[in-house]
């Protein structure tokens, strides 16, 4: 009997991942395009609003929506080509996501002395979004450990 030496395997690349997580990913990334496409569909709809006779038009925050929901639709297909860059932005955005949602939440607890009811909606409003983005960062994280790194 002679001994073989045992290849070396990366261990990222072998574990494997639970299916609900790759339904997770996708679902998110299918939310990304759509979501981005109802932001730019929504600039278009209230640039031909017309209040008091006329036509509101394109404006500037008009171009700032067009270009954040235009992004939001690329990184949505970033996600669902699984591109490394789209990925890394999209992690990046969640991180700042929690940041502000932070930010905002200490705002809201303080806002329930004056707001009442109103404060702790928004108090659960700024939970759902660190929990969304923290889920986000989690799914990407557990993807990223298997399958093709285009």
């Amino acid at each position: 009997k002679v001994a073989r030496p045992i290849a070396a395997t990366n261990s990222k690349t072998q574990r494997s991942v639970a299916s609900w997580i790759w339904g997770a990913y996708y679902s998110l990334a299918v939310f990304y395009v759509v979501s981005g496409g109802y932001d730019v569909a929504m600039v278009f709809v209230n640039a031909n609003r017309v209040i008091l006779g006329e036509k509101l038009g394109f404006g500037f925050w008009s171009y700032i929506g067009l270009a954040i929901g235009g992004l939001t639709s690329l990184l949505g297909i970033g996600l669902l080509l699984r591109l490394e860059l789209a990925r890394a932005i999209v992690n990046f955005f969640c991180g700042l996501q929690i940041l502000f949602g932070l930010l905002g939440l200490a705002g809201s607890v303080l806002g329930t002395m004056f707001a009442g009811a109103l404060g702790l909606v928004m108090v659960f409003m700024q939970i759902v979004q660190i929990a969304a983005a923290a889920f986000m960062i989690y799914v990407i994280g557990e993807t990223e450990r298997v399958g093709p790194s285009i």
